[in-house]
């Protein structure tokens, strides 16, 4: 046995750099896709946003609002870190589809995930994008509610006007959807 590597230890060495080059090769290729979009890449979303919504608490419906720092992510294109009003934190991740941004987050101190379906906010880069939120309310229960993602604080009668302007509530059937 003790021949076999004197005379070829080669092979081993060739096998464990295979394994570990095959190994990390994805890691390797995310790496270098984010340090590229990190250094060279633009993106209309990262940043601040301000993010509005009406939900339960106490069985009443209150205006809650959450800052949104979206960047660049290491598995995922965009990532997104939200802190609320009430010392909660998520962090999710963004992506595109059918001319939509959907939005993944999860609760990092508990048990939760919530979903968003935003329109994409171009071409005209807009600052006041009105979406879908789909969660959990303060009472537990499953919500789905308007969401409105903003660059620029907002007033409450700018967000009730919004709210009505983008939102078409049937309540006979008990649906709701966005007019865009």
């Amino acid at each position: 046995m003790t021949e076999l590597f004197q005379q070829e230890p080669n092979w081993l060495v060739r096998t464990l750099a295979g394994f570990l080059l095959g190994y990390f090769f994805t890691y390797i290729i995310k790496g270098t896709n984010f340090i590229w979009r990190k250094i060279f890449s633009k993106n209309y979303l990262t940043g601040q946003w301000n993010s509005y919504y009406q939900v339960w608490e106490n069985n009443r419906p209150v205006l809650k609002r959450e800052n949104w720092t979206i960047r660049f992510g290491y598995n995922s294109k965009l990532r997104v870190n939200i802190s609320t009003e009430d010392n909660l934190s998520y962090r999710g991740e963004l992506f595109e589809e059918k001319g939509n941004l959907i939005v993944i987050i999860k609760a990092k101190d508990f048990n939760e995930r919530g979903f968003g379906r935003y329109p994409i906010p171009i071409p005209g880069n807009d600052t006041t994008v009105v979406g879908l939120y789909l969660g959990i309310d303060f009472n537990g229960h499953a919500t789905a509610c308007v969401n409105i993602l903003s660059r620029i604080e907002l007033q409450v009668n700018e967000l009730s006007i919004l709210l009505r302007e983008n939102t078409d509530v049937d309540a006979a059937n008990g649906m709701m959807r966005l007019k865009h």
